[in-house]
């Protein structure tokens, strides 16, 4: 893999635990890198999440000193703090929705860390994430809602915003003073077609424990990993925070029965993606992985160039994902079985979103014409009005 100096140093301080190779490099950066090596290497670490551990690297070799010790301690503190509050707002949320009957438990952000890394709150996150039981979403939405939440597409007609719900799987909440929440009723949207069942995993679920948090039920270990590789296949990688929330499961929980994973991924057309989470995980932050499963990423035919695609475009992406209604190669390809890339295909070309409902405001007896709609305005109308644009410029002096 090529990639600069200031990249390989950030591979080596996000993973959870650093290396003596990472050790001696972030000695040798104390003494040799410029202002603006470490204002790159800075910005770099923001957008992919892991500025976290970086300061927490820094502060504990001492690799920084004057204005930089400060920041980098200013940063751990700030970190600390979200982090407790994110935990308080997360124990409020669950204990509302269990109040009304709503089984709902924390996923990614927080509610991971909290399980899997030594010291969580270097596990930065933009928002809470709660996965529901989707059939208590319209119940879940109504105590959010109730609690002063509310989303950015409530103009929309009653049975859009549903269809929204349906296709999109998840939702995005604000609310003032308040981190903002994606309750999520599928690990992916519709069209991603990665087929989790969800009741499923609330049926495995177990207990844990955290300070801050309390007692609350979470995702086995096997089905957190399955979820974490979904996540960061169906986001193509671009953030490297994600790979060391792969290198923390693993190395918080030995244990963690990986070929029961593995299965669980096969019957969900998810293989693929664990395997090559696995890899890239081994690969790029050094996670202590099952040899077998490495095994089976390389003989896996497309695991290899993905990884490379992977590797190619994670020093370039700045933690920037596409949007995951595009049709990518990536995203056909990270998925083993036929079906499921005809059906993602399909979906992804045919499935009517919010801007087409924005752009055409059928009745509800018509709705059905809407895949039809789709088809006019993005083969037809779209590519018409953006070629009078283009003339548009042209004629203006």
């Amino acid at each position: 893999m090529n990639t600069q100096p200031d990249f390989s140093l950030l591979l080596e301080t996000a993973r959870p635990q650093l290396s003596g190779h990472g050790e001696r490099l972030l000695s040798g950066a104390g003494s040799g890198y410029s202002e603006s090596d470490w204002a790159w290497l800075i910005r770099q670490a923001l957008d992919h999440g892991t500025a976290g551990l970086l300061c927490h690297h820094m502060a504990a070799l001492g690799a920084a000193s004057g204005d930089m010790a400060a920041a980098c301690q200013t940063y751990l503190e700030t970190c600390a703090a979200s982090f407790a509050s994110g935990l308080g707002e997360l124990r409020e949320l669950l204990d509302k929705l269990e109040v009304a009957g709503v089984d709902a438990m924390p996923i990614k952000g927080p509610g991971l860390a909290c399980r899997v890394y030594a010291n969580p709150e270097l596990r930065r996150f933009r928002d809470l994430d709660l996965l529901i039981r989707p059939a208590h979403r319209d119940a879940a939405l109504t105590v959010l809602a109730a609690l002063g939440y509310r989303g950015t597409l409530e103009d929309l007609p009653p049975s859009r915003l549903r269809d929204y719900h349906e296709y999109n799987g998840q939702d995005i909440l604000f609310a003032p003073d308040r981190t903002p929440l994606e309750p999520h009723w599928a690990l992916a949207p519709w069209t991603f077609c990665a087929g989790i069942d969800v009741d499923a995993l609330f049926a495995r679920t177990v207990e844990f424990e955290a300070p801050g948090l309390g007692r609350v039920r979470g995702l086995s270990p096997e089905d957190t990993l399955l979820v974490a590789a979904v996540h960061g296949s169906k986001e193509e990688w671009s953030r490297l925070i994600w790979l060391s929330d792969i290198a923390a499961i693993f190395a918080a929980w030995p244990m963690l029965d990986a070929r029961l994973a593995l299965e669980r991924a096969t019957a969900c057309g998810c293989r693929r993606m664990l395997l090559l989470a696995v890899l890239l995980a081994q690969r790029l932050v050094g996670a202590e992985v099952p040899i077998h499963l490495v095994e089976q990423a390389l003989a896996d035919p497309a695991i290899p160039g993905l990884a490379a695609h992977v590797e190619r475009n994670l020093p370039l992406s700045q933690g920037e994902t596409r949007d995951v209604f595009r049709l990518t190669r990536f995203r056909w390809r990270v998925r083993e079985r036929v079906a499921d890339r005809i059906r993602y295909g399909l979906r992804t070309l045919l499935t009517p979103r919010v801007p087409h409902f924005r752009m055409l405001a059928l009745p509800d007896r018509l709705a059905f014409l809407y895949p039809v709609a789709r088809i006019v305005i993005d083969v037809i109308i779209l590519p018409i009005w953006r070629i009078w644009k283009r003339i548009r410029r042209v004629d203006c002096p």
